[in-house]
């Protein structure tokens, strides 16, 4: 085994002792409901990719240093899913309230005492290894931010292709009933979903500048969405995993074709586009500006 798979190995069994650790203090109820196992794989991947770019030394990477960061953000997705499946959990596990239910809540918990007696430590990374202390820091980031005015965290175009293509692709491989080797087939799962992901977000062009709100809901649906057109075009679910282990080629330009299509179509104006509003309906609130600051 080389040094990188092992690291590999390693970080995930402490990722996984992170999200089994966070989900037994939520069931003894020592976390707020409104904070889900989906938020809390949202935060280790944000501070796994605070870690990275202090790493790189970066804030504005180059052509080759963005492509690292992009499969490493595609790679990282697809290993919480693997966590998630393992844990028995889903996208559905557990129903987020309202944003302004959520946020209520939120303020509430931290003007109260117990906010106090969770720790703040500074570097994310020299505690990674101690469950309890990341679960108990993520806990009141998250309490801290959903506090905040606006309740949604406005993400970036690429985060939403990203998130996009990996649990679309999560879908098609749980899908069906031929089992789908996650051991020798991830390489190759890893690869087909980095080069769709960045032949998206080429297609997708200018627009890549705009941030959005992307709830808990819109992601599912979206998802859903994508695999009911996916599997209306291909016929099967099969033909579809057969695409991402790179024996349907052919299938991939469409794949791409239907989720750039999608992404486009949240990101244009309700004025140039009649059938946003029919999209919006099923996928819930949304909104987009530029990522420029006010």
């Amino acid at each position: 085994m080389d040094i990188k798979t092992k690291a590999n190995i390693q970080a995930k069994i402490r990722e996984k002792e992170i999200l089994q650790h966070f989900l037994s203090l939520r069931e003894k109820g020592q976390v707020p409901a409104y904070i889900t196992p989906e938020d809390m794989k949202d935060w280790i991947i944000s501070e796994g990719r605070n870690i990275l770019k202090e790493r790189f030394q970066m804030e504005c990477a180059d052509q080759r240093d963005g492509l690292i960061h992009l499969a490493w953000e595609v790679n990282m997705r697809l290993k919480m899913q693997d966590i998630f499946t393992e844990l028995g959990l889903t996208t559905s596990s557990s129903t987020p309230l309202s944003d302004q239910d959520s946020q209520r809540a939120a303020l509430s918990d931290l003007q109260s005492s117990a906010m106090a007696e969770i720790p703040s430590p500074g570097i994310f990374s020299q505690c990674y290894f101690d469950p309890h202390t990341v679960v108990r820091r993520a806990v009141r980031d998250m309490i801290q931010q959903l506090a905040r005015l606006p309740v949604a965290r406005p993400h970036t175009v690429s985060e939403v292709v990203v998130d996009t293509v990996t649990r679309l692709f999560r879908t098609v491989v749980d899908d069906g009933e031929e089992p789908f080797d996650r051991k020798s087939s991830s390489r190759l799962l890893s690869g087909v979903a980095v080069g769709t992901t960045v032949i998206v977000l080429q297609d997708v062009g200018a627009a890549q500048e705009l941030r959005v709100q992307y709830s808990h809901s819109t992601r599912a649906s979206m998802v859903s969405m994508l695999h009911r057109e996916l599997l209306e075009r291909t016929g099967s679910p099969e033909v579809l995993k057969a695409a991402l282990k790179g024996k349907r080629g052919a299938l991939n330009s469409t794949i791409t074709s239907v989720i750039t299509g999608v992404i486009n179509n949240l990101l244009t104006p309700p004025v140039e586009n009649a059938h946003r509003t029919l999209l919006l309906a099923s996928l819930g609130p949304l909104t987009t500006g530029s990522c420029r600051p006010p």
